[in-house]
């Protein structure tokens, strides 16, 4: 989480599931000796007591570092059928987590924004490219009811039943590569440039940019949201 609002929206959301009755997973960005953030603690013994499960994929006393966080999405991403992203920036790790998802073949949702919601561009950003909307719990149950496929589903993946559920891009709709790498700003334009056929590690992408690390990030998630790159693994990239 980057705030404190983040912060406290997410201790609401686990206040929530426990009185509603709800089993409550928490994925730890590090190992179970390290409890994160600390001030959860009590909600975390609330978890703990009513069934749910504090879970790592990390040795018990590594700390909370910034790789931890991206490794702990992949975790999320994999421990979910639908993942519903309820509102991120255009560089949250949400996005991670979405493309995470998608490489998984795991169905995602996102509830639609405004455009001009900062706070929300990231949302607005996955519905473009194919995300189911979520606009209540109703959405969510019919995505449940069909079976997983991924962010950008084959044409034959029927939609939520809601009418008004706006209808999403299918492939047989998608853009030409054209037309995406037409719409890129400035830095995704940039990096898609620094992309080849031959895949290139985050560190040379940086030196050939110039662009810091969580502009670099958030330009390299939107293209392979969109299908112009790929995500060849341990932080190499390539033209799609």
């Amino acid at each position: 989480m980057n705030t404190d609002r983040s912060r406290r929206d997410c201790l609401k959301l686990g206040l929530g599931a426990l009185l509603g009755g709800g089993r409550t997973v928490v994925v730890l960005p590090s190992g179970l000796a390290h409890w994160y953030p600390k001030r959860h603690e009590g909600l975390y013994r609330e978890v703990l007591a009513a069934g749910g499960a504090l879970v790592s994929q990390f040795p018990p006393e590594t700390p909370p570092t910034r790789w931890t966080f991206p490794r702990r999405n992949e975790l999320v991403a994999s421990l979910a059928d639908i993942v519903v992203v309820v509102q991120a920036s255009a560089s949250s790790g949400a996005l991670l987590t979405a493309a995470h998802a998608q490489r998984l073949g795991r169905r995602v949702m996102a509830v639609p924004a405004a455009p001009s919601e900062r706070r929300s561009a990231g949302c607005v950003r996955l519905l473009l490219a194919g995300a189911l909307p979520c606009a209540d719990a109703d959405d969510i149950l019919a995505a449940l009811a069909q079976a997983d496929g991924p962010l950008l589903a084959p044409a034959r993946t029927t939609r939520p039943s809601r009418e008004r559920a706006k209808r999403v891009k299918m492939p047989s709709e998608k853009a030409s590569d054209e037309e995406l790498t037409a719409s890129l700003d400035g830095d995704g334009r940039l990096v898609y440039d620094s992309l080849s056929s031959v895949a290139r590690h985050v560190d040379e992408l940086a030196q050939l940019t110039g662009l810091p690390a969580a502009r670099l990030q958030r330009s390299l998630t939107t293209l392979f949201l969109s299908g112009l790159a790929d995500d060849r693994g341990d932080g190499r990239f390539a033209r799609a």
